[in-house]
C-alpha cells in the first residue's frame, strides 16, 4: 500500500526519528521516503520510492506471456473489439489499467469486480479506469481487490502512470498529479526506472486501544 507506507513515513518520522528521511521493509522490498516541508517546516506531505514497475506477466501475475500492453481481456458479453483493453503492471501488487473516456462515467462498479475475478488474474487484480487529460495530468477510479471501489490507491496511481507511458499517452520522466475522487498525488516513473510517489499524509485523529 504506497499510501499506507507514507503515512507510516510521517508517523516514524515525528514520533520516533526526527528524520526526514525513512526506509520501510515491506512485502515488496525496501521503501525509501522522504518527509517534505514547507519553507516554514511544516509537514506537505511524504515522496516514496516505489523501486521499479514489473511488467512481465509471471510477475503481475497475469496469464499472459511478456508484458500485456494495451491487450484485449475478453468477457462475457464484451468479446471481439467490445473486449476491454488492459494494461498490467504490479507495484507489489497486481494492477489492471484501462483508459476510459470519463471515469466519472465508467462502469467501475459492473467491470471492476468482473476483471477482477477473471481466471486471467490468478490472484486477483485492482482495476483502474484512467483517462489522460494533458501531459501532467490523470484522472482514475479504482476498483480494489478484496475492498471494492475505494477513494484513492497509491500504488493503482503509480500503475497508471506506467500504463500511459507505456501506451504512448505521456512522457516517461514527467511528474504526473493523478486525480482521484478522494484528492491527488504526483507521480514520477524516472528514467532509472523507479517510480516515486508523492502526496500529503494528514493526520487525521489520535486515540488508545485497550487490550
Amino acid at each position: 500500500c504506497g499510501n499506507g507506507a507514507r503515512c507510516v513515513a510521517r508517523f516514524v518520522a515525528e514520533r520516533w526519528t526526527g528524520r526526514d528521511r525513512v526506509r520501510i521493509e515491506t512485502d515488496a522490498g525496501v521503501k525509501d521516503a522522504e518527509i517534505l516541508r514547507d519553507a516554514l517546516g511544516a509537514v506537505v506531505g511524504v515522496a516514496l520510492e516505489m523501486g521499479a514497475p514489473r511488467l512481465d506477466a509471471a510477475e503481475v501475475p497475469c496469464r499472459g506471456r511478456g508484458p500485456v500492453i494495451d491487450a484485449p481481456l475478453p468477457l462475457p458479453g464484451c468479446g471481439g473489439p467490445l473486449a476491454p483493453r488492459i494494461t498490467c503492471v504490479s507495484m507489489g501488487n497486481p494492477h489492471a489499467v484501462l483508459f476510459v473516456e470519463d471515469p466519472a462515467t465508467a462502469p467501475v462498479l459492473a467491470l471492476g469486480p468482473e476483471i477482477g475475478a477473471n481466471p486471467f488474474f490468478p490472484e486477483g487484480v485492482n482495476v483502474e479506469f484512467a483517462r489522460v487529460v494533458g501531459p501532467e495530468r490523470i484522472e482514475m477510479r479504482v476498483y480494489e481487490r478484496g475492498s471494492g471501489e475505494t477513494a484513492a490507491c497509491g500504488t493503482g496511481a503509480c500503475a497508471v502512470v506506467v500504463a500511459a507511458v507505456l501506451t504512448g499517452r505521456i512522457e516517461r520522466g514527467r511528474a504526473v498529479a493523478v486525480h482521484m475522487p478522494g484528492g491527488a498525488a504526483r507521480v514520477t516513473w524516472r528514467t532509472d526506472d523507479a517510480v516515486v510517489l508523492e502526496g500529503p499524509a494528514v493526520v487525521a485523529f489520535e486515540g488508545a486501544v485497550a487490550f
